[in-house]
């Protein structure tokens, strides 16, 4: 990993994003927004990905991992529930 350029920061251009906070009713410690829509946003060329107009599809095509193990992990907890609480109520009598 290029630590130096993760370092840098770079200042958001507000003439160039349309920017709104995310409203929520907790964690208000940590500040949220959403970025709607950007417009003659500048790249520099160090921080690319992949070649020019071709950084998306390279990272749509990691997304689909992503989304098995996503997946995988919600069917494992899922599991996990349904064991626990069935090992939980096994003694349980149901009174008539």
């Amino acid at each position: 990993m290029d630590f130096d350029r993760a370092a840098r920061r770079q200042d958001l251009d507000r003439s160039a994003v349309e920017v709104w906070e995310i409203h929520k009713m907790g964690r208000a410690a940590v500040d949220s927004n959403e970025l709607f829509f950007f417009d003659n946003w500048r790249v520099p060329a160090s921080d690319l990905v992949g070649t020019e107009n071709e950084g998306f599809k390279l990272i749509m095509h990691g997304m689909n991992a992503e989304q098995i193990l996503i997946g995988a992990e919600a069917l494992g907890l899922g599991l996990a529930c349904i064991i626990q609480d069935l090992l939980k109520n096994i003694d349980v009598e149901v009174m008539a």
